[in-house]
């Protein structure tokens, strides 16, 4: 049984899901927190240096400009990884599954708090990443992608998901994924074939 707890703030509504009714729900504001405000993006050249300039949400880059996207993976002591569901009212990818927590590095973060902060939103999970490495980063289009590795065993009836973002949570092993994604169920990232492999190592560049 799940709970779902609205938390109001001015005139914006926030749904927030506790997965048991047997845990209480402490919600660590980070970042953003959950205010409501309009987001802003720091941008980038393409050697990662930043160029001063902001960037709104839902407005168009400029192609000589680059930000920032977090990817976490939660991975437990039987090699497994949770997984989210994203929400039937997602503009992209509604419905399908994806990794642990993912977002955009907002404005004044660096790639590692933007990683803490959207793991506590999405999942409720707190962890301090302010001193570990990307588990990999490249850089796709306009976009600096890092990944960030959190081995840790969660119990799902613990978590505290956002439901404006998440619908579901599971753990997969890599059959199980694999499987997904040749159903068409989970978010085709080219190399899930081999993202296993990573886990027992510390960084990669690509």
């Amino acid at each position: 049984m799940s709970l779902i707890v609205q938390l109001g703030i001015g005139s914006t509504v926030y749904n927030f899901c506790l997965l048991s009714l047997k845990f209480v729900i402490i919600i660590k504001i980070m970042g953003r927190g959950i205010c409501g405000m309009a987001e802003y993006f720091d941008l980038y050249t393409r050697n990662k240096q930043k160029t001063g300039k902001t960037l709104l949400r839902g407005t168009a880059m400029d192609k000589d400009d680059y930000r920032y996207v977090v990817h976490v993976l939660v991975v437990n002591d039987k090699n497994e990884l949770l997984i989210h569901q994203r929400h039937q009212n997602k503009d992209s990818y509604p419905n399908m599954w994806a990794f642990s927590a993912s977002g955009s590095v907002i404005a004044g973060e660096t790639s590692q708090q933007g990683a803490s902060r959207e793991l506590a939103e999405e999942l409720g999970i707190i962890h301090d990443f302010s001193k570990d490495a990307p588990l990999m980063s490249y850089t796709k289009q306009n976009y600096f992608i890092d990944y960030y590795l959190l081995k840790k065993n969660v119990a799902i009836d613990t978590l505290v998901v956002q439901c404006q973002e998440v619908q579901d949570v599971k753990w997969v092993s890599q059959d199980d994924c694999l499987a997904m994604v040749n159903k068409g169920e989970f978010i085709p990232y080219v190399f899930i074939p081999y993202l296993w492999n990573f886990f027992d190592i510390d960084s990669i560049h690509l």
